[in-house]
């Protein structure tokens, strides 16, 4: 026994990042009788975060690149120069560009959506990019719109092609008018697993 709920949702804290957990519910009356199982569901947690920014890579090149990380003790900021970067910020005339690194490549069309990822409680109208596309990613600087995600393959750090999303919060200045982007993001640890957000 995991746990007990008396809602529609339940958080299983004893889940690790990276590992796939199947689940499955039984009921139980106000008498003490208990249904049988439900089918099986299963899932695989992967980090996420929220409010991180990069710069523009002619502004702040320092501070203009990104690369997935698996913990939040990682600063996942690096020099838009970095050979390991998964992508850097850069804008222009023509708009707001996600330049994919050397081991990275971009879904080219982005998603709207609502939120990272939807999960318990969330609106009835969220929208998140629950998996990744498994074909179609180029290696090509991609536009940006806000309020959407973006999807890449990359490589990790074990070597093998991971699955990550972004999603765009705000594009804009600072006070200095230094142009930026904060963003969401998540970050599958599973080699080769499109899942990018809990099943639901």
């Amino acid at each position: 026994l995991l746990g007990e709920t008396d809602s529609e949702g339940f958080l299983d804290l004893l889940a690790a990042n990276g590992g796939t957990y199947a689940y499955f519910v039984t009921a139980v009356d106000d008498q003490g009788h208990e249904s049988g199982g439900s089918v099986s569901a299963q899932g695989t947690p992967r980090p996420d975060y929220h409010g991180e920014w990069v710069y523009d890579y002619f502004d702040q090149p320092m501070l203009s690149g990104f690369r997935f990380q698996i913990d939040e003790n990682t600063d996942p900021i690096v020099s838009g120069d970095a050979s390991g970067r998964h992508f850097r910020l850069e804008a222009d005339d023509a708009g707001w560009w996600l330049v994919p690194g050397p081991d990275a490549e971009i879904y080219p069309t982005e998603f709207v959506t609502t939120a990272l990822k939807c999960g318990v409680a969330a609106d009835a109208g969220c929208v998140d990019v629950p998996r990744a596309p498994t074909s179609g990613y180029v290696a090509q600087d991609v536009s940006l719109l806000p309020q959407s995600s973006y999807v890449m393959r990359v490589r990790g750090d074990d070597g093998m092609s991971h699955y990550g999303v972004i999603r765009i919060e705000l594009l804009g200045f600072d006070q200095d008018d230094n142009a930026l982007m904060i963003f969401d993001w998540a970050y599958q640890l599973q080699a080769n697993n499109p899942d990018l957000s809990p099943a639901r």
